[in-house]
């Protein structure tokens, strides 16, 4: 119920039709939380899921926050509001009581501040899996020694850099995401290509990762979300003695659920290849990916 305290047609509710003993037993198989609209809480809420600023307004959402039934107003009309509780139940799970478990409250409350932070956390709290694919463009920096030539002649040859050129790749992921209130956190597996060019004899140097990222979102503005976070990862191509790295990630989100499309950067942050291998190299990522989530 979305509510005010200047409100009189909110308090004509509260204070006659919710305790009509018809109206009382229905309420009680739901969870009610009255949201105050002067708070900011209730105000963003308001703007989401309300056509206007008219209160009161009631909405009927199930586990899911999925909007099932809405009634704009006060009414006098004992049946006209006992029908529309009716209907949200027989919605949420036809045939039973809309007896949930989310937020348990003895007593109505506004909710306002941290109390409200504290349930809408529990309310929005949910695992769900998905499947990503994704391009990338990665380079090698740094490099000590030349990997295609067959001779090395002097030690300038042994030590020139040469793979500074870019090179594209691609991804797939297996992700999994708990969302709670408007942060989300991710990890999953990921198998990635990567590698480097060779400036000088175009020749390429490829390399196959696996990833487990563990990234942390939160919102910007509307849909747009802020991530952040780390990845280890193993090299699967026998070229190294050393195959593990570990990277730090940042990018940017537009997440329209079920759909999420992310761009960002990672860059390794320990030398991927070992001491004794023919190549010596950091690595960096710039990435674009898409993923689709199954709640």
């Amino acid at each position: 119920m979305f509510t005010a305290s200047w409100c009189g047609p909110c308090h004509r509710m509260r204070s006659v039709m919710f305790k009509k003993e018809n109206i009382s037993l229905l309420l009680r198989k739901y969870n009610l939380i009255l949201l105050d609209v002067d708070s900011q809480p209730g105000s963003d809420l308001q703007r989401i899921y309300c056509e206007d600023s008219a209160v009161p307004q009631f909405i009927v959402m199930d586990k899911e926050q999925n909007v099932l039934r809405k009634m704009r107003g006060a009414t006098d009309s004992e049946s006209e509001f006992a029908e529309f509780l009716r209907s949200g139940i027989e919605e949420i799970r036809p045939g039973l009581p809309a007896v949930q478990d989310i937020i348990s409250q003895e007593e109505m409350e506004i909710l306002t501040g941290d109390d409200f932070k504290a349930a809408t956390s529990r309310l929005k709290a949910k695992w769900s899996f998905g499947v990503g694919i994704g391009g990338h463009i990665s380079n090698m920096p740094v490099s000590s020694r030349s990997l295609f030539a067959e001779e090395r002649a002097s030690a300038l040859d042994s030590t020139q850099l040469n793979y500074r050129g870019v090179k594209p790749g691609g991804s797939i992921s297996a992700l999994v995401r708990y969302t709670f209130y408007k942060s989300t956190i991710e990890t999953g597996l990921l198998f990635m290509s990567a590698g480097g060019r060779d400036i000088r004899t175009k020749q390429s140097f490829d390399s196959y990762y696996i990833g487990v990222p563990v990234d942390f979102h939160f919102g910007i503005w509307d849909n747009l979300k802020f991530g952040a976070g780390i990845s280890a990862m193993y090299m699967v191509k026998d070229v190294a003695k050393n195959r593990f790295d570990a990277g730090l990630r940042l990018k940017l989100i537009w997440d329209a659920s079920p759909f999420c499309i992310s761009a960002g950067w990672q860059r390794g942050l320990v030398n991927i290849l070992g001491a004794e291998s023919p190549l010596r190299a950091n690595n960096n990522h710039f990435f674009v990916n898409f993923a689709f989530y199954f709640n």
